[in-house]
């Protein structure tokens, strides 16, 4: 993580890509992730968020009343990335980037 308090670094697929679409198999539920002028936001039907880095693949929502844990992987080079996302009392959702 840089020092600067202006310079986020984000996952690769957010840095290759400015948008990314992340899948859950289970639900079928889409999740869209987008960089608008260096801040990563969340794009879900109705409602969109911020996130910001407390590591270099952990993010938690900003200003907001979500209380949502976003952990992004990418167990190996040649599949997806993953993003967990973890609620308080509730089972950890993973989505898959398509």
């Amino acid at each position: 993580m840089s020092n600067s308090p202006n310079l986020v670094e984000f996952p690769d697929f957010a840095v290759s890509a400015p948008t990314g679409v992340f899948l859950n198999l289970l639900t079928g539920a889409v999740w869209e992730l987008v960089v608008i002028e260096a801040k990563l936001m969340v794009d879900v039907p109705h409602f969109s968020f911020q996130l910001a880095p407390n590591s270099p693949t952990r993010f938690i929502p900003v200003n907001c009343l979500v209380n949502l844990k976003f952990e992004f992987e990418n167990p190996h080079p040649h599949n997806s990335w993953r993003m967990h996302i973890y609620a308080k009392g509730i089972k950890r959702a993973t989505f898959q980037a398509i």
